[in-house]
């Protein structure tokens, strides 16, 4: 089949774009950090992509092209789970998915 379908958060939708398999079979059955008690250790509720899936940029950069990641990330910050974990080369991401645009800001 050729449908996409999101989740309701970014870093679910995240996973099943570069994976091409549900969230909760890529790992990432909700956002990072915010797991209910109850579903901790469950499968699908990694919090990272699990080592089962294999990412776009994985099999791109097998056939020779370069892989780059830009943007928000939210799929883990473990070793092992980083961009250059998962098949891109070269990677500028936010890894919890967000930052202060302000903080390296001098006060006027």
């Amino acid at each position: 089949a050729t449908d996409f379908y999101v989740a309701p958060d970014g870093g679910p939708t995240r996973a099943m774009l570069l994976t091409g398999v549900d969230h909760h079979v890529s790992g990432m059955a909700n956002v990072r950090r915010w797991t209910a008690p109850k579903t901790v250790g469950e499968p699908g509720y990694d919090e990272r992509l699990s080592d089962g899936v294999v990412t776009v940029a994985s099999l791109l950069r097998a056939a020779g092209y370069h892989t780059t990641m830009a943007g928000r990330w939210e799929l883990g910050d473990d070793p092992g789970t980083r961009p250059s974990d998962r098949g891109f080369e070269r990677s500028f991401v936010l890894h919890d998915g967000a930052a202060s645009y302000w903080s390296d800001m001098r006060s006027a």
